[in-house]
């Protein structure tokens, strides 16, 4: 018996010991990325300043919605830690192993940036000469649609990343809990639609300190998703506004830059923003629905519109028909994991969303339809309007 309570003493230490750790851990890594978004949203802000007039005017909406989303995911981040810190001892040591990955992912674009602006400054010339392909655009049809395409395609490409991250992530999952839990019930797990007490957000600390609620697992690796590629353009997009700093796709940026962008934090960068922003409120469905709109319902709508438009808008350049072909789209691509009656409201969402950016409401299509759909599906939800995915079954 002496000797059981020695041991037990032992392990008790022990288990305050890796809960001490843990702690400490968790505090570096929010010092780390706050600085980080500190930074960011001083550059923003010091980007936006250093506008024209009617150009600060015109993206005072993107550049503040652009740093209270970095100031979200901070807090949400930080939420999700503080949680991760309050579980039962046992579990402390558990920490989300992608924490070290994103906080790599953090660093990495800012040490890239330091390593390129040392060995390879950005000279003048290489300055000109990206201002110069950014304004240099073959103006006919053919070429405004192949130039199109070539920036919408980003967008695809991060949609269907989901699913790649989604099949990896359940395959890591299953390799470490199958042998305790049913397929399927893990996937419902991963999905967050399981039995667990799962975490919205939360406005207060006492609702991140519940110790038996959490965010699920694949909510949690979508944020983090769009939380690094959104720091990583970021970082391109901070050193194309600089003389001097050069990063590694700057060529390719300026190509697919409009003209009116050159003086702007590009589309581009606002896109994972916008989803990030998203993630923080909204369960892992309603978030990827919203995403196959701002992804293929876009690029139909410029599609449809660039190639058969022939009714335009009194206030903008956009078209009657790509706005159909766009919500169209959207419709049936966020069917699967929505719902019918989400996938209307999802349409309705997104024509009136196409049909007022970027006038009369000056904020891009990238942020707005995010913002929308957070406010419409906490408003619907409220009215007991519920998404059924039709995936799951």
């Amino acid at each position: 018996m002496w000797k059981n309570s020695i041991s037990s003493k032992k392990t008790l230490q022990e288990v305050k010991s890796i809960a001490f750790d843990m702690r400490v851990s968790y505090t570096l890594v929010l010092v780390i990325t706050g600085a980080i978004t500190a930074l960011y949203c001083a550059l923003l802000l010091r980007i936006w300043w250093r506008m024209g007039p009617t150009e600060r005017k015109t993206q005072a909406f993107n550049i503040f919605i652009l740093i209270i989303s970095l100031g979200f995911a901070q807090y949400f981040f930080a939420g999700h830690l503080y949680n991760m810190s309050q579980r039962l001892p046992v579990l402390i040591g558990t920490i989300d192993p992608l924490i070290p990955l994103t906080l790599s992912l953090t660093v990495i674009p800012g040490a890239v940036a330091i390593f390129l602006r040392v060995i390879k400054k950005k000279t003048p010339e290489r300055l000109e000469y990206l201002r110069a392909i950014t304004k240099k655009h073959d103006t006919t049809p053919r070429n405004i649609i192949r130039h199109d395409w070539q920036r919408k395609i980003s967008h695809v490409i991060q949609f269907l990343a989901i699913f790649a991250i989604d099949f990896i992530g359940f395959g890591i999952l299953s390799s470490l809990f199958l042998k305790n839990w049913n397929p399927s019930k893990l996937r419902l797990e991963f999905w967050g639609l399981g039995t667990g007490n799962y975490i919205g957000f939360s406005w207060t600390w006492d609702g991140w300190a519940y110790r038996k609620s959490y965010i699920s697992a694949f909510r949690l690796v979508f944020f983090e998703f769009f939380y690094c590629l959104t720091l990583i353009l970021l970082t391109s997009e901070l050193c194309r506004h600089s003389h001097s700093w050069r990063y590694v796709f700057d060529k390719v940026v300026s190509k697919n830059l409009r003209p009116e962008e050159q003086s702007r934090i590009a589309a581009y960068a606002l896109f994972p923003a916008g989803y990030m922003f998203a993630s923080i409120f909204l369960p892992y469905f309603a978030v990827v629905g919203l995403l196959a709109g701002g992804c293929l319902g876009d690029l139909a709508a410029s599609q449809v519109g660039l190639r058969w438009g022939r009714h335009h808008f009194p206030h903008s350049r956009k078209t009657w028909e790509g706005l159909v072909a766009g919500g169209v789209v959207t419709f049936f691509a966020s069917l699967p994991f929505i719902g019918i009656t989400w996938a209307l409201i999802y349409f309705v969402l997104f024509t009136i969303v196409d049909f007022c950016t970027e006038k009369p409401v000056p904020i891009s299509d990238n942020l707005l339809l995010p913002i929308t759909g957070i406010f419409v599906f906490n408003l619907c939800s409220s009215l007991g309007i519920a998404y059924f995915p039709l995936i799951v079954g």
